[in-house]
């Protein structure tokens, strides 16, 4: 089996761990060197969209780029909104209801779909209760918005898409085909995208239920469990997944 394209998260997954935003260089390096080996690498995030197609830049990568949890793509030198919806509004609702937990992400002034807020630091012990706080509070008002939780942000993200869909969407483009992606991942939004792919893989520290969907769970966590797949798909390892 030809892998032709790799769809990974990044924080969490490229990073040391879910509380660092390094990506080491042996991740670096091998992310070229999959692209050398003709394998496309697609950076799939719930951050804004310049970021990412920045470090696109930065390292080099000829992949599409899928942001905002997957209501943005970056595809052949533009974007495209995959959604109609924008939750501006709802999260200057949720900043002012519940303002003694939450607070607003910087990143928020380059988004256009998924808005996103951060735990006061006082709070993050108690960041469960407050994204389910949060969550409550939107989903009971609003049936068009999804709350979910990167371990970073709180995301309000419009339903209407998932990284899984986007994934779908970029592999109709590059007319690749379903078995021919293999995608990686962490938390629970990212649920979707591996079971959108051919062979879907978690890294040992995932989530649990992430863990439960993945064709593959990688011996090692975060970047070491990067390292671990890209190893095998050049090495022609996964044939006996599926």
């Amino acid at each position: 089996m030809r892998i032709k394209l790799l769809a990974t998260d990044v924080d969490g997954t490229l990073t040391f761990n879910r509380s660092s935003m390094t990506i080491p260089l042996e991740v670096i390096e091998l992310l070229k060197k999959l692209e050398a080996y003709g394998v496309l690498v697609s950076l799939v995030s719930a951050n804004a969209l310049p970021i990412i197609v920045g470090l696109k830049d930065y390292l080099g990568l000829k992949g599409p780029v899928i942001a905002e949890n997957g209501a943005l793509v970056f595809i052949n030198c533009s974007y495209e909104s995959l959604s109609r919806y924008s939750t501006h509004k709802v999260l200057k609702e949720v900043l002012e209801v519940l303002k003694e937990y939450v607070e607003s992400s910087w990143q928020n002034s380059f988004r256009l779909h998924d808005y996103s807020l951060n735990i006061k630091s006082k709070y993050q012990h108690k960041a469960m209760e407050i994204f389910n706080k949060v969550k409550r509070y939107v989903e009971g008002k609003y049936k068009w918005i999804k709350v979910t939780f990167s371990g970073y942000s709180i995301h309000l993200t419009p339903a209407d898409v998932s990284k899984g869909k986007a994934l779908r969407y970029v592999m109709k483009k590059l007319g690749i085909r379903r078995e021919e992606v293999v995608a990686l991942g962490d938390s629970l939004v990212d649920i979707d995208l591996i079971k959108e792919a051919g062979i879907g893989v978690a890294v040992s520290n995932a989530d649990e239920e992430l863990k439960k969907v993945a064709d593959l769970v990688l011996r090692n966590p975060s970047y070491k469990g990067f390292i671990e797949l890209a190893k095998m798909i050049i090495n022609n390892e996964l044939s006996f997944i599926k």
